[in-house]
């Protein structure tokens, strides 16, 4: 299967849907897709429906090459604290999943851009986040061989929050993290807040500086199968 050259939008009073829930296999290929839940005139429209599952899904078989990921949209989603709306959730699969160029960025607080659940065998060849207040990608549940190269954005979480959670995951790689400090009203100061925070049942968390540049962090040997 191949996705190549649209636009996937909805207006924010949709109802309840996605907009790609995506099972195709390592052999498939998304490239130049973007994702848009497109703002209108509440006035006109009524109220938005608050989306309380994620925009787009990989999961099961799901897999492939995906080039050039694009989600800028801010079409009033769930900006609630612990809200299950996200970007982009990758859950439960193993299949080769690659992305060149991953954008997944918000403008709203407290949303998830990226949260990868028990999955394996992904890389991702650079990106761009931003994001207020929360963590910009979640890794969780004994995920592994998970290999990020290429982090950039103005992306910020609270004091004491961190931008990449990774939490009980083995065998992964990031690299070439140096993020853009955001100075705009509301935003929380670079200092206050980490870069990378790993929790591990086994562990005390372990913490990277919010201002500090990262060449490479890694747990175990992940592959590059």
């Amino acid at each position: 299967p191949k996705l190549i050259d649209v636009m996937l939008s909805q207006r924010m009073t949709a109802g309840g849907c996605y907009l790609l829930d995506w099972q195709a296999g390592r052999n498939s290929l998304v490239q130049n897709v973007a994702f848009d839940r497109r703002a209108v005139n509440v006035i006109t429209y009524g109220a938005p429906p608050l989306m309380n599952w994620p925009l787009v899904k990989i999961s099961g078989s799901g897999g492939g090459r995906w080039y050039n990921f694009d989600h800028q949209s801010n079409g009033k989603v769930n900006e609630l604290v612990n809200s299950e709306y996200r970007n982009l959730l990758i859950t439960h699969t193993s299949e080769a999943l690659r992305f060149y160029m991953l954008n997944p960025e918000t403008d709203a607080d407290n949303i998830q851009n990226v949260e990868i659940i028990e999955s394996s065998n992904i890389d991702v060849f650079q990106s761009k986040l931003e994001g207020k207040k929360s963590s910009s990608v979640r890794i969780t549940s004994f995920s592994d061989d998970i290999r990020w190269f290429g982090v950039g954005g103005n992306a910020y979480n609270d004091i004491g929050g961190a931008l990449i959670s990774i939490s009980n995951c083995s065998d992964f790689l990031f690299s070439s993290i140096a993020g853009q400090a955001n100075f705009l009203d509301g935003a929380t100061d670079p200092t206050a807040f980490f870069r990378i925070r790993e929790s591990n049942n086994e562990l005390s968390d372990i913490t990277t500086p919010g201002q500090k540049q990262i060449v490479v962090y890694r747990r175990g040997n992940p592959s590059d199968n």
